[in-house]
């Protein structure tokens, strides 16, 4: 999704490409801010934290993307601070659910699959998309993928499994 954002910004909003570029990083500025949020969830209980930080993203960043200035810059900076809050739940809910002799292995593959799926494949099926659909359809549909992901949060545990 972050890949796209100045190029929407620039093709569909008539942005130039540095602000574009500044609007794309104050979202990622709020995603470095936001992460170390995420150890909240050590107080309450993760998946609340993590579904309610995806359901907050499927509605600012489809927002951002038709919003006029200032508002657009703010829903998009609330977009990355609910993105990047996810990642370290991810992780802890990964931590919670295997054994600790396993944890390693565990956020190993999280981390790679995640990673894997978000930068080498979500921009080839969200380019394809737009080639289809136009940029602006394509990243309004991978957004709907924060809303699905929001409402299977209530099948994770509600607590660290004990081993």
């Amino acid at each position: 999704m972050v890949n796209f954002i100045p190029t929407f910004l620039v093709r569909e909003r008539g942005l130039n490409i540095t602000i574009a570029a500044s609007f794309t990083s104050i979202m990622l500025g709020a995603g470095i801010v936001s992460q170390p949020l995420g150890g909240y969830s050590d107080k309450v209980s993760r998946r609340f934290l993590l579904g309610a930080s995806l359901l907050a993203l499927s509605i600012c960043f489809p927002c951002s993307m038709i919003a006029d200035y200032p508002t657009s810059l703010v829903l998009l900076a609330a977009s990355g601070l609910t993105l990047f809050i996810s990642y370290p739940i991810i992780f802890a809910i990964a931590g919670d659910i295997v054994p600790n002799r396993e944890m390693g292995t565990a956020i190993g593959i999280v981390f790679g699959l995640g990673h894997m799926g978000g930068n080498t494949i979500a921009p080839i099926v969200v380019g394809k998309a737009a080639d289809y659909i136009g940029l602006g359809q394509a990243l309004l549909l991978i957004s709907a993928f924060s809303l699905i992901g929001a409402a299977f949060c209530v099948l994770l545990p509600s607590r660290k499994i004990e081993q």
